[in-house]
């Protein structure tokens, strides 16, 4: 009775462990930014702080090997909240997330760069944006 109680348990446990998923958490050079409303002020600032989010970004990761990309990015994460009190980073899932009051309205998500050689397109523009800031 004892073996038999002993071999099922062991077979549970065996189960409950293989059966259980590795979440891949590895940095997929990824970011996500969500606007406070759908106003057009919000709007606007939504690309701005893309902008800002992929310099902050750029400053720290790209002169150091990759393999240190993530460790950087979860150990400075508060630098992309752009020192205001109503913008909250985080890292999950793989991506820099950047929420921006609310976060009820649009989201913008795109690729960064793995290294300063990489000529993936990564700054795409809207210009109607540049025309009403004054650029």
């Amino acid at each position: 009775m004892k073996i038999k109680l002993l071999c099922v348990l062991c077979t549970s446990l065996l189960t409950v462990f293989t059966s259980v998923k590795k979440v891949d958490t590895s940095f997929k050079y990824m970011y996500s930014v969500r606007a406070s409303s759908y106003s057009p002020l919000d709007e606007g600032t939504l690309y701005t702080y893309k902008e800002k989010l992929i310099d902050i970004y750029e400053d720290l990761c790209l002169n150091v090997e990759e393999r240190y990309h993530e460790q950087l990015i979860r150990n400075n994460i508060k630098l992309f909240s752009f020192n205001s009190s109503s913008i909250t980073a985080f890292y999950s899932n793989g991506m820099i997330n950047v929420v921006i009051g609310k976060g009820k309205g649009s989201k913008i998500q795109g690729r960064l760069r793995k290294n300063s050689c990489d000529n993936e397109v990564i700054r795409e523009k809207i210009y109607i944006f540049d025309i009403l800031n004054g650029v």
